[in-house]
């Protein structure tokens, strides 16, 4: 799911970076995740 996420990459490092706009969705997607985790947690 991540694999087509646009980013930059520093030619000398190969550090990765990303625009905001990609960064607001991969943290969206985290707190997703984590919210339906807790509810699996309190509901077992």
């Amino acid at each position: 799911m991540l694999d087509a996420v646009p980013a930059w990459v520093c030619e000398q490092c190969g550090e990765i970076y990303f625009e905001e706009k990609e960064v607001d969705a991969i943290q969206d997607l985290v707190a997703s995740v984590e919210k339906k985790s807790q509810s699996l947690a309190a509901a077992g």
